[in-house]
C-alpha cells in the first residue's frame, strides 16, 4: 500500500497488537484508537503496548506526510509513547521522532496531574484537549522514498504511577490530501503555503464574477466556506484560518469554468 486513511468510526481489524482496541470512549461522540484506560502498571518493572498495523506502507516522494488527532496522558518523564517504523519486518524498529508524554502539551499535563490518594491520574481525555500531529516522515534520516516499511503506535509504562492513557483518531498516512495533484496553482497562487500564520492570500486568474472557496479536512468535512468577487477576470481574496489546527487540507476554488484543488497546509 502506498497511503492509509482511517477515521475508526468503523469497525476494523486492521491492527493487532496488545491492549489497545478501536472504542467510543466516555465525552467521545464516536469511536478512535485507544489504549487500555487507566492503562495498567508494569508487571516487571517495564512493559511495552502497541499496536501494529498489519500492512507496510511504501513511502512515497518528499515530502511524505502523517497525521492524527491525539491526546497523550502518560506520565511525564516516565512512561512514553512513539510512532515507529521498521524496514526489516519488525525486527527492529526506529522511532520516527523522540518519545513523548504528558507534558508536551499544558492541557494534557494539567489533566494528568489530577490525582487519587495513591498517586495516579484520574484526569480523562476530552475532546476539547484532543491536538493534530503532523509531520513529514521523510525528515527522519534513517527512512526514505521508496522504503517499504511497517508503522506502530508504541507506549512504554513502568510499575510507578498510571493515567487514562492514549487517543489517536482520524490517521492518515501518504493519504489522499497527501497526494492530490495541484490543480489550483494552474490558475491560482495560495500563500503562504505551508502557512503558520493567520491568514492565507489567494490570487489569480479566473472566470465569472464570483468564486466559492471551500476548505475542508482529511475526511472530507467543510471547516471553513467562503466566497469572494471577481473582477475584471482577477480574484484576490484573504481567508483566516486560524481556527484551524495543524495538519493538511483541501483548498477548492470555483468559477465559471470549474473547480480547481489544491492542498493547503497548515504548520
Amino acid at each position: 500500500k502506498t497511503m492509509y486513511v482511517n477515521d475508526f468510526n468503523a469497525a476494523s481489524d486492521d491492527f493487532i497488537g496488545n491492549n489497545f482496541t478501536i472504542t467510543q470512549p466516555d465525552k467521545f461522540n464516536d469511536p478512535a484508537m485507544v489504549s487500555a484506560s487507566p492503562y495498567i502498571d508494569a508487571p516487571f518493572g517495564t512493559q511495552d503496548i502497541y499496536y501494529l498495523l498489519k500492512f507496510p506502507i511504501t513511502l512515497g516522494q518528499n515530502p511524505a506526510y502523517v497525521q492524527w488527532d491525539e491526546m497523550v496522558l502518560v506520565e511525564p518523564g516516565i512512561d512514553a509513547v512513539a510512532f515507529e517504523t521498521s524496514k526489516d519486518g519488525g525486527a527492529t524498529w526506529i522511532p520516527v521522532f523522540d518519545p513523548y508524554d504528558a507534558s508536551a502539551e499544558s492541557s494534557w499535563n494539567n489533566l494528568f496531574n489530577k490525582k487519587d490518594a495513591d498517586g495516579n491520574s484520574i484526569g480523562e481525555a476530552e475532546p476539547l484537549f484532543m491536538e493534530r500531529r503532523f509531520f513529514n516522515i521523510l525528515d527522519n534520516p534513517d527512512l526514505n522514498t521508496g522504503d517499504e516499511v511497517l508503522v506502530r503506535f508504541r507506549m512504554t509504562v513502568n510499575d510507578n504511577i498510571h493515567g487514562w492513557g492514549w487517543i489517536i483518531d482520524n490517521l492518515e498516512i501518504q493519504g489522499p490530501t497527501t497526494a492530490i495533484d495541484d490543480e489550483l496553482g494552474r490558475n491560482i497562487q495560495v500563500y503562504p503555503n505551508p502557512t503558520n500564520s493567520g491568514n492565507v492570500i489567494l490570487k489569480g486568474t479566473l472566470s465569472g464574477v464570483k468564486s466559492n472557496i471551500i476548505i475542508t479536512d482529511i475526511l472530507g468535512k467543510i471547516v471553513l466556506q467562503d466566497e469572494a468577487p471577481i473582477l475584471n477576470n482577477k480574484l484576490q481574496a484573504t481567508l483566516n484560518v486560524s481556527s484551524l489546527k495543524n495538519g493538511i487540507y483541501l483548498i477548492s476554488v470555483s468559477d465559471n469554468s470549474g473547480v480547481y484543488t489544491s492542498r493547503l497546509i497548515i504548520e
